[in-house]
């Protein structure tokens, strides 16, 4: 197996070159999490399966304003790291198809 250090908003791969593409708590670091998107739909075959496991800004309207209130000192201990960002949204804008859901810890972390 080799590990290719690459930027996601710039994948170094052919198209549909991979059947799956897995995410694990890359989004909310990314300065461009749309155009990684993009990047990942590129090389991702037809039919193939992207699958995340990411923190998003919770839906509970407190816990939601406490990661707002905490995301700037947060970027910037834990390396550019949003809290609070909308990240299914994002999926869902970028055109990919949502077939399943799990929510964990209050809604902040999904799969």
């Amino acid at each position: 197996m080799d590990v290719i250090l690459a930027d996601a908003q710039a994948l170094p791969f052919p198209e549909h070159t991979f059947d799956t593409v897995v995410g694990t708590l890359v989004l909310c670091t990314i300065p461009n999490p749309e155009k990684a998107l993009n990047e990942i739909r590129r090389v991702c075959k037809p039919g193939g399966h992207v699958l995340f496991f990411e923190h998003v800004r919770a839906e509970h309207s407190l816990l939601g304003r406490l990661q707002d209130w905490m995301t700037p000192v947060w970027k910037r201990v834990c390396n550019g790291c949003h809290l609070n960002r909308e990240t299914l949204e994002t999926v869902k804008k970028a055109g990919f198809t949502i077939v399943h859901v799990e929510k964990h810890n209050n809604g902040i972390l999904l799969m």
